[in-house]
C-alpha cells in the first residue's frame, strides 16, 4: 500500500492535516501543517528518509497551527487488536510481538 492510499483510508477529507516527526538520535521534533494529503505524503516520505519517526494527527483541522479540539473538523480512528492470551488463560508473548508486523505486511502497510 502506498503512503497516499493509507492516508486516504485513515484521515478525513478537507481541512488541514498535522504531521509530527521525531528523531531520537538527534532529539529533534518537528510539527508541521499541510493542506492536502499529497503534501502530507510527500512530507512523510521526506521525514522518513531523514531518519525521523513520522506520526499523523487523525483529525482534520479548520486552520493550521493548532491541534486543539476547538479546531478539529473531523476525526477518524485506527485500532489494532491482538489476543495476547490463549483461550486457556496462558500468555502468548510471541503473538504480541509478531501480530502487528504480520497484519501490516498482510495488508501491505509496510
Amino acid at each position: 500500500m502506498k503512503t497516499i492510499e493509507f492516508l486516504r483510508s485513515v484521515l478525513g477529507d478537507g481541512g488541514c492535516y498535522c504531521v509530527f516527526a521525531a528523531n531520537a538520535a538527534t532529539d529533534k521534533r518537528v510539527q508541521k501543517f499541510y493542506d492536502s494529503l499529497e503534501a502530507v505524503a510527500k512530507a512523510a516520505d521526506h521525514f522518513d528518509a531523514d531518519g525521523f519517526d513520522v506520526y499523523f494527527g487523525l483529525g482534520t483541522l479548520r486552520e493550521a497551527g493548532s491541534r486543539k479540539k476547538e479546531n478539529v473538523v473531523s476525526l477518524k480512528s485506527l485500532f489494532f487488536g491482538f489476543r495476547l492470551w490463549s483461550k486457556q488463560g496462558v500468555p502468548r508473548p510471541a503473538a504480541g510481538g509478531a501480530g502487528p508486523t504480520k497484519i501490516c505486511r498482510g495488508a501491505k502497510l509496510t
